[in-house]
């Protein structure tokens, strides 16, 4: 199937997200855990949202720590990501142009090859347009474009030097 390409929405915060310190998240969590204070009481003692709190509360009677983290899990990690780029990097070296669907797709095998859990459109079979936006924001050396057809000026200065070099590559990728 083909995906579509659509503008990203742009997310906005109302500017009360996350204004509150980690800090004082450890400290209410402890207070009510060691104290038996209620949820209410923490809440407002330690500035934290209340749900905020009874949210980590529940992370750390499962056994898990206090930590800070906005927004959704990211689904490749950064080593991941780093190798997905790398790929694209090296296929853009050896002059095969990938359009950001390109990539999109790509993206989505990696994660199925790889067993990664991710949330994907699997009718598609590609990342989404708000997932490539990301990775061209987190790696602006990346150049997605829409490759061109060679121009009759390009293919006339396409001498022996420029052919063994690209035979060179092509050797060293078989």
């Amino acid at each position: 199937m083909l995906c579509t390409f659509q503008m990203p929405r742009n997310y906005k915060s109302r500017g009360i997200r996350g204004q509150w310190a980690l800090d004082n998240l450890q400290k209410a969590v402890m207070y009510v855990v060691m104290y038996k204070k209620s949820e209410k009481s923490a809440s407002k003692m330690f500035n934290i949202p209340r749900q905020t709190l009874r949210r980590h509360l529940v992370k750390v009677r499962e056994g898990h720590g206090v930590e800070k983290q906005l927004g959704r899990p990211r689904i490749l990690t950064a080593e991941q990501e780093s190798e997905l780029v790398d790929v694209i990097l090296d296929m853009e070296k050896k002059m095969f142009g990938l359009t950001k669907m390109d990539v999109r797709r790509l993206a989505y095998r990696y994660c199925e090859v790889n067993k990664i859990q991710h949330n994907f459109n699997r009718t598609s079979q590609c990342a989404g347009e708000d997932w490539i936006v990301g990775l061209m924001r987190n790696n602006p050396q990346l150049s997605l474009r829409k490759p061109e057809r060679t121009s009759l000026a390009r293919a006339a200065g396409f001498n022996e030097e420029k052919v063994s070099r690209f035979y060179d590559q092509f050797s060293s990728v078989q």
